[in-house]
């Protein structure tokens, strides 16, 4: 088979998969909280929804960029050396999920209403093993093994969560939150240990989908990649920051209903994001490869623009009609209980707009090694906007709070895609064509 007809199969695979992974899990876990809100008082679905949201936030912090830069350091190892690039991997993986641990016990302190320690026990076990769920479970796409990044990903532990709590609804026998978290966790963990096993096998016994004949290699041991990652670690703390602080900030501020009712509507309006992510991953091993030419880069720029263009008008009509029925909608799903807070959905769903619109600047400067410039935008950007939420909180304004995160969502997309735009003349806004000048890079100085 052609290499080009190969990668075209391996990328229409890797979409498959990937959209059957992420459309799953992000349906499992909307209908979690849909029935978390039926199964337990506000006060204990505020509780729940802030650990949900610790739960993408400190693993943004302690995963060190391995989700994304795992393949990329994988995909451009030569052959024979990705098992010494993941067996690093793995000892990072454990000394990171530790920490994870740690500094969700600290936050749960100011964010968590409970006073019990069960609870925030509980809180960093989850946190712990989302961590090392998330730092691993995309690395086998460095195979092109999509399918295999299913077994490992999100999907499954939510699923199985989701089963259990409609069991319980429909059984209409009550469930502690206690219990959830437990559940959560064993689930997330087993998760996590079974893709340390996939990607422990691959890279004993597969040559990555991409490894150059050249005999480049990544760096081996916890330090090298530890070096590699830690721009991303402070960069996705900032994204993370953008889409959960909000979140915890009206935590801090305001009463456990209102908490309850606004991380309702900004989870529902977080599902643009994470679409948009769910995107961002099934292309990334296609715009992990750097381009040896002017046509190669076009054709990954034209790739990422055409996804993101589309994924835009599709998403909307769909946030329209969600922002113009928010009352409605979150009162029929969750309960009015949770519907005071729906009229700011309009601020935070235009941000997650925005952010569809200027695309996936942020993969073409990962893979062109500028970890460091999406740090700074991401956290600086982060800051700005966090600084603003507190404030917010402070004068007791909602819509304020939701006005910031919504900024910062949008201003990080937007300036990111002008920083690439004037770094490489790269075009990641919405469009369905591609013209780059960016200079080939010979494999000598990958």
């Amino acid at each position: 088979m052609p290499a080009e007809v190969e990668r075209r199969h391996g990328l229409r695979s890797n979409l498959f998969w990937t959209g059957l992974s992420a459309g799953s899990s992000q349906g499992a876990l909307f209908l979690i909280n849909v029935v978390v809100a039926r199964l337990l008082h506000a006060s204990e679905v505020a509780d729940f929804l802030v650990i949900l949201a610790l739960s993408s936030l400190v693993p943004a912090m302690f995963s060190f960029g391995l989700e994304r830069l795992g393949v990329v350091l994988l995909s451009n190892s030569s052959v024979g050396h990705a098992a010494a690039v993941a067996k690093a991997m793995r000892r990072v993986t454990g000394l990171a999920s530790i920490a994870a641990a740690a500094a969700a016990i600290a936050l749960s302190v100011f964010v968590v209403s409970s006073d019990s320690l069960t609870i925030r026990l509980l809180a960093a076990f989850v946190v712990a093993a989302e961590n090392a769920r998330i730092m691993v479970a995309d690395l086998p796409r460095a195979w092109a093994r999509a399918d295999l990044a299913l077994v490992s990903g999100p999907a499954g532990p939510r699923l199985a969560l989701l089963i259990l709590l409609a069991a319980q609804l429909l059984s209409t026998t009550s469930i502690r939150l206690d219990t959830i978290l437990l559940v959560q966790g064993v689930l997330s963990l087993s998760a996590a240990l079974v893709g340390v096993v996939t990607v422990h096998r691959l890279s004993r016994h597969n040559a990555p989908a991409e490894s150059p004949a050249d005999g480049v290699e990544g760096p081996v041991g916890v330090v090298a990649v530890l070096r590699e990652g830690w721009p991303l670690s402070v960069a996705n703390s900032g994204l993370a920051l953008l889409n959960q602080v909000d979140t915890l900030v009206v935590a801090f501020f305001f009463d456990p209903i209102t908490v309850a009712s606004y991380a309702v509507v900004s989870r529902m309006s977080n599902l643009i994001g994470n679409i948009k992510t769910m995107c961002n991953v099934a292309l990334l091993p296609s715009l992990a490869r750097r381009p040896r030419s002017r046509v190669d880069s076009d054709q990954q720029t034209r790739q990422a623009r055409v996804a993101m263009s589309a994924l835009f008008v599709i998403l909307l009509l769909p946030t329209v009609v969600f922002v113009l029925f928010a009352p409605t909608m979150v009162g029929w799903l969750f309960g009015d209980t949770y519907a005071a807070a729906s009229g700011v959905a309009w601020l935070l769903c235009l941000g997650q707009l925005t952010s569809v619109f200027f695309g996936l600047a942020g993969s073409f400067l990962l893979r062109d090694g500028q970890q460091r410039a999406i740090m700074w935008i991401q956290i600086l950007t982060a800051a700005a906007s966090t600084g603003l939420m507190i404030i917010g909180g402070a004068v007791g304004s909602l819509a304020f709070v939701a006005a910031a995160s919504g900024l910062g969502t949008g201003g990080c997309a937007l300036i990111m895609t002008f920083y690439l735009w004037n770094k490489s003349q790269i075009p990641s806004w919405f469009g369905f064509s591609a013209r780059t000048r960016i200079e080939p890079t010979p494999p000598s100085e990958v």
